[in-house]
């Protein structure tokens, strides 16, 4: 009787473990993504400023000790630039561009008249566990609309 008591409390015993925690367990637990990426608006630097039509060239370097997936750059909330490679053939941990923005357009939508045309200048990197980095700059821009008047 002994005996079959003992075997009931096994039985019982393994039925209420539950199969999917002996699994976890088992495997092996790491955090494989060791550090948050690192972004970095190299060129320009802070404060600089700018004519109207003057190219801004920026430098970018981002890197992550696994995968970054997506680089992404924006003026004053307007998007200029966008990387995102979602490929898992091609996961990069290092990721530098040079990228040429021409403010002609963008001012003309967003400078005004006067000497306050300050901007934020934002990069973001974000990694393949949804990690995010972010630097940024002020740009000045010195806005004047081309004078297209050849009467004189």
């Amino acid at each position: 009787m002994r005996k079959f008591v003992i075997y009931i409390s096994i039985f019982l015993f393994v039925l209420s473990c539950d199969i999917d925690e002996q699994v976890s367990v088992s495997l092996p637990i790491t955090d494989i993504d060791m550090e948050v990426p690192s972004i970095t608006i190299n060129q320009p630097l802070t404060d600089s400023i700018y004519v109207t039509g003057q190219t801004i060239d920026f430098d970018i370097t981002a890197s992550d000790d696994l995968a970054i997936l997506a680089v992404f750059l924006e003026i004053d909330g307007v998007e200029i630039f966008l990387n995102n490679d979602m490929s898992t053939d091609s996961l990069i941990t290092t990721f530098q561009t040079n990228y040429g923005f021409d403010s002609t357009n963008f001012c003309s939508a967003s400078c005004g008249a006067t000497t306050e045309n300050s901007f934020i200048v934002k990069a973001w990197v974000s990694d393949y566990a949804g990690n995010t980095s972010l630097d940024w700059i002020r740009v000045e821009f010195s806005y004047s609309e081309s004078d297209d008047d050849d009467s004189q």
